[in-house]
């Protein structure tokens, strides 16, 4: 019944409002829609943003390296023209068991020299190494000094001892036996 008297009002305020709560549930419904649709868009772009930030970030670590590389090879061709001044080519390896020769000679030590395997070379531009072994025999104190001369007093091989034993023969008498590598220039 209608309060103001008026016939058909009552009506037509529950149509009214009926209407009204029918629009905004479909409003609410569709903003609903619309902000499942569209967040499933955001998150694909949020993800794609990511990912080419990603991207840009490995790009830009990869310049830096490229340029720490450019730079780490002028350095690297001035140590490699080094090493060409210091290491003999594969031919002057063979002037290593004659230098052992005078070394023991000078230092009063008896020795045997062999190589002991096959040239390696690691990578191209890179040196190459022959391995060998020496065994002496003398005082302890020569033997000391033939030892320095091999490893650390020669200028003409580059030579780098991999192990050595130092034992006791007699009284008078040491052996010195070791391993090591000469290297060359490939």
């Amino acid at each position: 019944m209608s309060t103001s008297g008026v016939p058909g009002e009552s009506v037509s305020l529950r149509r009214v409002i009926v209407i009204s709560s029918i629009v905004i549930v479909a409003g609410i419904l569709a903003l609903g829609f619309g902000m499942y649709w569209f967040s499933g868009d955001l998150n694909a772009e949020a993800r794609a943003v990511a990912a080419t930030r990603e991207k840009q970030q490995i790009f830009t670590k990869g310049a830096e390296l490229f340029a720490v590389l450019r730079d780490s090879e002028s350095k690297a061709d001035a140590y490699q023209q080094k090493l060409d001044t210091i290491l003999p080519s594969r031919i002057g390896v063979f002037d290593l068991p004659d230098l052992i020769r005078g070394l023991a000679s000078v230092h009063r030590v008896n020795q045997t020299f062999v190589f002991t395997g096959e040239e390696t070379i690691t990578r191209a531009g890179l040196p190459g190494f022959v391995p060998f072994k020496v065994t002496a025999e003398g005082s302890y104190e020569n033997l000391l000094a033939f030892f320095k001369g091999v490893e650390v007093n020669q200028s003409q091989l580059l030579i780098v001892v991999g192990d050595f034993e130092f034992s006791r023969v007699d009284g008078q008498t040491s052996r010195l036996v070791f391993t090591a590598r000469v290297f060359f220039r490939p």
